[in-house]
């Protein structure tokens, strides 16, 4: 089975992405209004995606974005992947998320609670901007030099494996449109 392109791996996460940003724009609409249920939607929608990919990747060896491309994780012995080995390819994604999550939730609880029942406006969010923890300015530092190794690693290994896989031991890989692996194939 061929490796993936980073061109699909790409879109497949864009599809994840879209779909989860539906569902989170929802949440966090239905519970704007109330200050506790803001900041328990914001920790579960700082978590989304790692929950997601972990528990499908887990379950079944791809998001609905890979399946959508044909793509599979599998181990880098071209096993499906356990709970376990896809827990391992999350850290990486749940060690970039936490600190997005923390800051978030400490700009929240330094509003007062009364201005989660007037609209949610843009002062709203230049206000919350505002009141972000001092170090949260250096994640974005972090983030760019996570993605750049993400994206390194991808071109420098021969199994286009990028950084979350090297951790995990785990390849992505395309699914032949004109015969989809057999049991046999898949170990």
């Amino acid at each position: 089975m061929p490796y993936a392109t980073f061109l699909r791996r790409l879109a497949a996460y864009g599809i994840d992405v879209a779909l989860l940003l539906t569902i989170m724009v929802l949440l966090s609409k239905l519970t704007a209004a109330n200050k506790a249920l803001a900041m328990a939607t914001t920790a579960v929608n700082g978590f989304a995606y790692v929950t997601y990919t972990f528990l499908l990747h887990g379950k079944c060896g791809q998001t609905l974005g890979k399946r959508l491309l044909r793509l599979r994780v599998l181990t880098s012995d071209f096993h499906r992947l356990s709970m376990v080995d896809s827990a391992r390819r999350n850290l990486f994604f749940f060690a970039c998320s936490l600190p997005w999550v923390v800051a978030t939730l400490v700009a929240m609880s330094r509003l007062p609670a009364s201005m989660y029942y007037a609209p949610r406006d843009r002062a709203y969010f230049v206000l919350e901007e505002q009141m972000l923890p001092d170090w949260y300015a250096y994640t974005d530092f972090a983030l760019a030099g996570a993605l750049a190794l993400e994206i390194g690693a991808f071109i420098w290994t021969k199994r286009r494996q990028t950084l979350h896989d090297l951790i995990a031991s785990t390849v992505v890989v395309h699914e032949l449109a004109t015969a989809p692996p057999t049991d046999g194939q898949i170990k």
